[in-house]
């Protein structure tokens, strides 16, 4: 699958080689990898994923309305396929849980099973449908297609209602580079190894973008991403700033707080040194 691919920025979708068109995940949002991140980040899903309890979403490939309630939250960040999953499937299933309603409208071969574990009891009883779902999950620079099983229980009542998502995965779409231009991706971050630095501190500081407070060099696409930037000092230059989070695990900051609304958060803070910040 690894090839060319497009992105719709605007609706979060990304266009496959294969004309398949998938929902866009962050995967560097929330953090995975370690003991103390997993449960950081399962604490994080489970607030995110109980502000769907109740709700509901349909399925545009069979109509059927897939209801989401507490016992989702559990499956989807307890469930023995997510503790087994390894430190990207994970990253990208615990990511996706913004984006859920969407990828699940999306889900396609639907098939139905019959309940062959008694443990269910009538939260099954009328046993499983199940289908496929992708999305591009984006890690850094990096892309890459992911692929699993969506599990919908259907109960005593004949409801539909959301249980885990299982198989997780992942397949590089494509590594290092912007899909519009071909070109390396361009963060919100400015290092002293950056190409044609200035080590020197005041050299040409004019009222410009083309170099930051310290008087490194700006790239052209560096340049561009931090035109409309307020963080300047007197003259109009570029400072670098810190943000401290124990989430860690991404390199872009992103205007999307719905992963982070059940902690009150509307606004990221910075510090001008690093002295009292911990990531």
């Amino acid at each position: 699958m690894a090839g060319d691919f497009s992105i719709d920025a605007e609706n979060g979708k990304a266009t496959l080689k294969n004309g398949d068109v998938l929902q866009i995940v962050d995967a560097g949002i929330i953090a995975t990898g370690s003991k103390n991140k997993d449960a950081i980040a399962k604490k994080t899903v489970k607030g995110v994923l109980r502000k769907l309890r109740g709700t509901s979403v349909v399925i545009k490939t069979d109509g059927k309305r897939v209801i989401f309630d507490k016992t989702f939250e559990k499956e989807y960040t307890e469930s023995k396929d997510t503790t087994h999953l390894g430190g990207k499937e994970k990253g990208a299933k615990f990511n996706a849980a913004s984006s859920l309603k969407a990828i699940i409208e999306d889900a396609k071969n639907p098939r139905w099973e019959n309940d062959r574990s008694a443990k269910h009891g009538d939260k099954a009883q009328n046993g499983w449908n199940y289908y496929d779902i992708s999305f591009v999950a984006k890690f850094g620079t990096d892309y890459y297609r992911v692929d699993g099983k969506l599990n919908v229980r259907i109960n005593d009542k004949n409801e539909n209602r959301a249980y885990d998502i299982t198989d997780i995965e992942l397949e590089v779409v494509q590594t290092g580079t912007n899909p519009h231009q071909g070109q390396p991706l361009v963060t919100n971050s400015i290092t002293p190894e950056s190409e044609n630095a200035s080590t020197k501190y005041g050299a040409n500081r004019r009222n410009s973008v083309k170099i930051d407070s310290a008087g490194r060099k700006l790239t052209e696409g560096q340049q561009e991403y931090f035109a409309d930037s307020k963080i300047r000092d007197d003259e109009g230059n570029l400072i670098v700033v810190y943000h401290g989070t124990p989430y860690g695990g991404f390199t872009e900051f992103k205007n999307n707080f719905n992963y982070f609304s059940n902690l009150f958060i509307n606004s990221w803070y910075y510090r001008r040194d690093n002295s009292r910040i911990k990531s």
